[in-house]
């Protein structure tokens, strides 16, 4: 009696840990596999990325942010890109340069010689809507290629925190 009692335990013990790690992984912690070079420099392909899926519980996204979402455009591909326009904004494409408000945006996280090109401008960004690009802008599809460019609120799951960078020691190892 005293071993059922003791296997009961363990497996509702069990069971408390696996219902706990279940719900952090699915309402807390998001976990993706980077799978393009559309985030590079910042992020790798191949990079595992932890993201803070209750970052905009009390507060709202911000420009700069990493998130991580679904677009209604690509189905179920959940999707990692920057925030460079929040609700209000406009945003204007000159000569590779991009300006928010009418005022040149500087983004410290890129190379200097980054251009950042657009068929088209974009006005006045909708309230709960963000405007989203890869920090790899020659070959991320964004926000400035989609039918509707605009990432809402309610498909952000979550802010990134972690970035564990598996794709970028693969590549240095292969130049050495």
């Amino acid at each position: 009696m005293k071993n059922i009692y003791k296997l009961l335990k363990n497996s509702v013990n069990a069971l408390i840990i696996a219902a706990v790690a279940f719900g952090i992984f699915t309402f807390v912690w998001k976990i993706g596999r980077i799978p393009s070079s559309s985030m590079e420099p910042t992020i790798y392909a191949r990079d595992i990325v932890i993201a803070n899926g209750l970052a905009y519980i009390n507060t709202t996204p911000q420009r700069g942010d990493i998130i991580i979402f679904k677009h209604r455009e690509l189905g179920d591909e959940i999707l990692i890109k920057r925030i460079i326009g929040i609700p209000g904004d406009s945003l204007m494409f000159v000569d590779g340069k991009l300006y928010i408000n009418g005022e040149l945006f500087q983004e410290s996280y890129l190379p200097e010689d980054t251009r950042t090109d657009s068929f088209k401008d974009f006005d006045e960004i909708p309230e709960n809507c963000y405007f989203v690009m890869g920090d790899n802008r020659n070959v991320s599809y964004d926000s400035r290629g989609w039918t509707d460019p605009y990432v809402q609120e309610q498909d952000i799951e979550g802010r990134m925190f972690m970035d564990i960078p598996f794709g970028k020691i693969v590549s240095n190892l292969r130049e050495h």
